[in-house]
C-alpha cells in the first residue's frame, strides 16, 4: 500500500510541472503572435521552480514536455538530447544547491520567510541559470557558430535568471500557502562520497567550461556532457543538515514583508519591460528588443532588490528577529524548557536598546521576574498548604480514634452514632461508655467554631465529661464542675453546647442536663417527638452557674435520638433550612430501626442540600432500650 502511494506521489510530481512547461510553452507563442519581434522563452524558467518544489521528479516533467516540444519544434537529436540532459540539471542543479548551503544547523524547505532566504534564492537562481545557459551556449557554438560573447548568448542567460526568478518565487508562495510538501533529499543511506573528490569534480567542470569558452576545437558538445556529468557527480554530495518542512507560511511580520515586496519586485519588473517596449516602437535601436526587454527586466530587479533587501535587512536585524528571539524565549520558558536565568541573560542582550525592543525586553523581563516571584510564593504556599493538609488529616484521625465507635449492642441497649464533620477537623463530639454495669451514659456536644480550634475544645470538654461522670459525679454536678473549668482563662470566650444523659439499665430511668443543646427527639410507643427539657447555659461562658438535673423513665423498646444543629441547619440552594419539622416527620415517616435511621437521616439531608457543599458538622446518636 506505501509503495503505491508513492508512485501516486512520485507521479503528481512529474505531471504537474509537465503540464507547468506546456501552459509555459503555449503563453511564449501567444507572445510571439501577440508581439511577432519579441522572441523570449518563459517556459524555461519553469526547470529550476519544478527543481525546488519537487526534487528530481519534478525536473524530470519539466524536462520531458522541453524535450517533446523541441522535437515538435523540429530540432535535431545532436541539438535536444544535450537540451535534455541541461534541462534536467537545470532543475536538479537548484533543488540540491537549496539544500547543500545553510547557516544554520537545518534548513528548510523552500520558503522566503528571511532576508538570508531571499539571498540564498537569488543567488541559486544566478548560479543555476548561467551554468545552464553556458551549457546551452555551449551546444549552439559548435552547432551555429554562436560565440559565447555574442548577444544571442547573453539573452539566453537573462532570459533564464529572469523566468526562473519569477516563477520559482510564484510556485514558493503557491506552495507553501497551500501547505503542500515539498519533495526533500533522502537521507543518508551509509554510502558517503570523499568531499574532496566532488569538489576535484566542480572545480575540473568550471576548468573544463572554461577552455571550451577560449578553445576553438569542434568537440564542445562531447566536453559539455563531460561537463554535465561533473556537475552532477559533486551534487550528489551528502547534506550535512536536518531537513525542515516549513509550514505556517506569513505567521510572522518580515514574511509578509517579503511577500509584499516580491510582489512589488515582480510588477517593476514588468513595468519596466512595458516601458522598454513602448519607448523601442518610437526610438529606433539596434539591438534586438527581447535582449532589451530581458536587460530592463533585470534592471528593474536590481533597482528594486538592492535598496529593498537593505531595507529588509535593516528590518529583520533590528527589528523582527529581535522581536522573535524575545517571544521564542519566553515561549520557552513558559513550557518549561528553559530556566529564568538563562532568559533573562538572552533578554539582557537586547535591553540595553533604548527604542521599542528595548523596551519589551525589559517588559518581557518585569514580566519573567514577576512570574519567578510568583512562582517561588506559590512553591511556599503550596508547601504550607499541603503541610497544613497532612497535619489536618492527621488530626482528624485523632480525632476519630477519641470517639468510642459507632455502635454498640448489649442485652438491655443498642446505639449508633455518625460524626460528619465539615473540614477536615470539626468541634463536634459524641460518647457513650458504662459507668458502672447497671449504668451507661451518653453524650453530645457542639463547640463553637470550626476546624482545629473547636476539636480541641470539644477533646477537653469530653474528656472533662467522662472524667466525672467515671469518678462518681451525678449529671448536674458534672455539668457545673465542667462549665467552671472551661470558664477559667477563657480567653478567647469559647464554649459549648452539651446533652448528657445517664441511663439505669434495671429501671429504664433516665437523669439528663441539657447545656444549651438541641432537645432530642424520644420515641415512645412508635411515635418521635421533642422533649420538653430544661435549657441551661452552655458550657465556658460564664463560671458559678448550676445546672438544674432532668429525669424520665424510658419503656421497653422506647429510643432516644440526640444530634447537633448541623442537621436542622442544613441549608439548600434556595437558603431553606433542613428544620425542627422535617427532621420529625422524617423520623415518624415509618418505624425505622436502629440501623436504619442514622443513614436514612443523612440521605435525606444530602438529598435536601443536594451539591451545595456541608457549611456545619452533623453528628448524631441513637438508643433503643430494652427492658
Amino acid at each position: 500500500m506505501g509503495l503505491v502511494t508513492d508512485l501516486k506521489e512520485n507521479y503528481k510530481r512529474i505531471i504537474i510541472p509537465f503540464i507547468a512547461f506546456f501552459l509555459a510553452y503555449v503563453f511564449s507563442i501567444y507572445l510571439v503572435d501577440l508581439l511577432p519581434d519579441v522572441f523570449i522563452n518563459p517556459q524555461i524558467g519553469v526547470h529550476p521552480a519544478a527543481g525546488l518544489l519537487f526534487g528530481p521528479y519534478g525536473a524530470l516533467g519539466s524536462s520531458l514536455a522541453n524535450l517533446i516540444t523541441d522535437i515538435w519544434g523540429g530540432y535535431y537529436p545532436i541539438e535536444y538530447i544535450p537540451g535534455f540532459f541541461a534541462d534536467f540539471l537545470y532543475g536538479y542543479m537548484t533543488f540540491r544547491l537549496w539544500y547543500l548551503f545553510s547557516n544554520r544547523k537545518n534548513v528548510s524547505t523552500p520558503k522566503l520567510n528571511s532576508v538570508y532566504n531571499l539571498y540564498k534564492y537569488f543567488i541559486i537562481v544566478l548560479v543555476s541559470s548561467v551554468i545552464y545557459e553556458l551549457f546551452m551556449v555551449l551546444c549552439l557554438s559548435d552547432m551555429h557558430g554562436t560565440v559565447f560573447n555574442s548577444i544571442t548568448s547573453i539573452s539566453y542567460i537573462l532570459n533564464g535568471f529572469v523566468f526562473a526568478f519569477i516563477f520559482g518565487i510564484i510556485s514558493i508562495v503557491l506552495m507553501n500557502l497551500k501547505d503542500v510538501k515539498f519533495t526533500i533529499p533522502k537521507k543518508d543511506n551509509g554510502k558517503k562520497y570523499n568531499p574532496k573528490i566532488l569538489n576535484g569534480c566542480l572545480i575540473l567542470a568550471i576548468a573544463l567550461m572554461i577552455i571550451c569558452l577560449y578553445a576553438k576545437t569542434t568537440i564542445y558538445n562531447i566536453i559539455t556532457l563531460i561537463i554535465l556529468v561533473l556537475f552532477f557527480v559533486y551534487l550528489k554530495k551528502t547534506i550535512p543538515y536536518e531537513i525542515v518542512q516549513s509550514k505556517n507560511y506569513y505567521s510572522s511580520i518580515i514574511e509578509k514583508i517579503i511577500f509584499v515586496f516580491l510582489v512589488f519586485s515582480i510588477i517593476v519588473m514588468i513595468a519596466f519591460a512595458a516601458a522598454t517596449y513602448n519607448r523601442y516602437l518610437n526610438i529606433q535601436v539596434d539591438l534586438p528588443i527581447s535582449l532589451l526587454l530581458l536587460t530592463s527586466m533585470l534592471l528593474g530587479l536590481l533597482v528594486f532588490q538592492i535598496p529593498g533587501i537593505i531595507v529588509l535587512h535593516f528590518i529583520e536585524k533590528n527589528f523582527t528577529t529581535p522581536i522573535s528571539i524575545l517571544i521564542s524565549t519566553t515561549k520557552e520558558y513558559l513550557d518549561e524548557d528553559d530556566t529564568s536565568l538563562n532568559v533573562l541573560q538572552r533578554y539582557a542582550d537586547y535591553m540595553k536598546d533604548n527604542d521599542e525592543v528595548g523596551e519589551l525586553a525589559k517588559s518581557f523581563s518585569l514580566l519573567i521576574n514577576n512570574i519567578q516571584k510568583y512562582t517561588e510564593n506559590l512553591m511556599k504556599v503550596t508547601s504550607e498548604k499541603e503541610r497544613m493538609e497532612t497535619e489536618l488529616n492527621l488530626a482528624n484521625s485523632i480525632q476519630q480514634s477519641i470517639l468510642p465507635g459507632k455502635s454498640l449492642k448489649e442485652d438491655s441497649f443498642k446505639i449508633n452514632a455518625s460524626m460528619v464533620p465539615a473540614r477536615e477537623v470539626g468541634g463536634d463530639f459524641y460518647d457513650f461508655f458504662k459507668i458502672s454495669d447497671n449504668k451507661i451514659a451518653i453524650v453530645i456536644g457542639d463547640a463553637s467554631g470550626k476546624g482545629i480550634p473547636a476539636a480541641l475544645f470539644a477533646i477537653i470538654a469530653s474528656s472533662l465529661i467522662k472524667d466525672h461522670l467515671m469518678a462518681g459525679d451525678s449529671p448536674g454536678d458534672m455539668i457545673s464542675a465542667v462549665n467552671d473549668r472551661l470558664a477559667e482563662n477563657n480567653e478567647e470566650a469559647m464554649f459549648v453546647t452539651v446533652w448528657v444523659g445517664v441511663i439505669e439499665l434495671d429501671t429504664g430511668k433516665l437523669t439528663f442536663v441539657n447545656a444549651g443543646h438541641n432537645s432530642p427527639l424520644i420515641c415512645s410507643n412508635g411515635k418521635f417527638d421533642y422533649l420538653n427539657d430544661k435549657h441551661g447555659l452552655v458550657l465556658g461562658a460564664m463560671g458559678g452557674i448550676p445546672y438544674k438535673e432532668n429525669t424520665l423513665t424510658l419503656k421497653d423498646s422506647d429510643k432516644i435520638f440526640i444530634y447537633t444543629d448541623g442537621i436542622t441547619e442544613a441549608h439548600n440552594y434556595d437558603d431553606e433550612l433542613f428544620g425542627d419539622g422535617r427532621l420529625v416527620d422524617l423520623l415518624n415517616k415509618r418505624n425505622y430501626s436502629v440501623d436504619e435511621i442514622i443513614s436514612v437521616i443523612d440521605s435525606s439531608v444530602s438529598e435536601f442540600t443536594g451539591s451545595r457543599s456541608q457549611f456545619d458538622d452533623m453528628t448524631m446518636l441513637v438508643l433503643e432500650y430494652y427492658k
